[in-house]
């Protein structure tokens, strides 16, 4: 009550109006989103010189409580590639041994699913699932300038409250190195955002949990195929080029040749080939080739 402007001096002592409260609804949200720049799950080639790329950004301006618009807030997000495929091997078959059951699951590996750990594989009765790394080199991230004008290697991207970067998009790229490994066409990957809790100040975001809205797929056509070549040894033909030998006469010694042979691609277990020719024209040796994934 105005007392200067009230001139019933009843209600100066009597009446008193509650102080009203005012809550405000706030619309910004911490969130992460990861995008394709396609709009669509992108399949780039296995050494090849276009990347696939995708967007970053954050849904709100991180902050540090009790300091808003100071410009100190800030949300460190790391980018992580999926690197293993699930593989999927029954109960017997790895019953036998840990060398065993590792070259197993190694042949065993789905490269259409891609994984981070274990629990992204889906079971099966009987058998055991893993997420199996260490198949194919790991994909290489870069992150562009905020100028758009150049990329550096690295996996981490910083929000700045002082920069003003709320939902301003920060753009990421992915290329995937030559290999010597073939799995069979099309191998796949996942490209995940998480924020960095030890990196950021702003609890809102320590505290985010990012899903799938922070996550993408990719995947990139093998150029390696499975398969064996041959060439004469000590010769500059060709391979597959056909060896001539002169047949002996009566009381020559045996004419010779000899063949390298060697895998198409890197395998991913042992390979023994078996090496014959009509007995009543040709002796061979060894009979038996071994092959492996460090010597093929």
């Amino acid at each position: 009550v105005n007392a200067q402007q009230t001139a019933d001096r009843g209600f100066l002592a009597s009446l008193t109006l509650p102080s009203p409260s005012i809550a405000v609804e706030d619309d910004d949200m911490p969130s992460v989103a990861l995008v394709s720049a396609t709009g669509s799950a992108q399949q780039i080639a296995e050494g090849g010189s276009e990347p696939a790329s995708f967007s970053v950004s954050i849904g709100a301006a991180p902050f540090v409580t009790g300091s808003a618009g100071s410009g100190a807030g800030s949300v460190t997000l790391q980018l992580e590639v999926s690197s293993g495929y699930c593989a999927s091997v029954d109960d017997g078959v790895i019953a036998g041994g840990e060398a065993d059951a590792q070259a197993a699951f190694r042949l065993a590996a789905d490269f259409t699913s891609a994984c981070f750990d274990a629990t992204d594989c889906a079971s099966a009765t009987g058998a055991t699932t893993q997420c199996v790394a260490g198949l194919l080199p790991h994909p290489t991230i870069a992150v562009r300038s905020r100028d758009g004008l150049s990329s550096v290697p690295g996996s981490t991207i910083t929000f700045s409250e002082a920069d003003g970067m709320t939902e301003v998009s920060r753009v990421v790229t992915v290329s995937v190195a030559d290999d010597s490994v073939a799995v069979g066409g099309v191998f796949a990957f996942r490209l995940r955002s998480v924020v960095d809790a030890l990196q950021s100040n702003d609890a809102g975001y320590q505290a985010l949990v990012t899903g799938l809205e922070a996550e993408a797929a990719f995947s990139a056509t093998d150029n390696d195929v499975i398969g064996l070549v041959s060439r004469i040894a000590n010769s500059e033909a060709a391979p597959g080029t056909p060896m001539m030998l002169a047949e002996a006469e009566f009381g020559e010694s045996d004419a010779e040749g000899a063949f390298f042979v060697e895998l198409s691609s890197q395998p991913r277990a042992a390979v023994l080939c078996s090496v014959a020719a009509p007995a009543d024209q040709l002796t061979v040796f060894p009979d038996v080739l071994a092959f492996d994934e460090r010597s093929w």
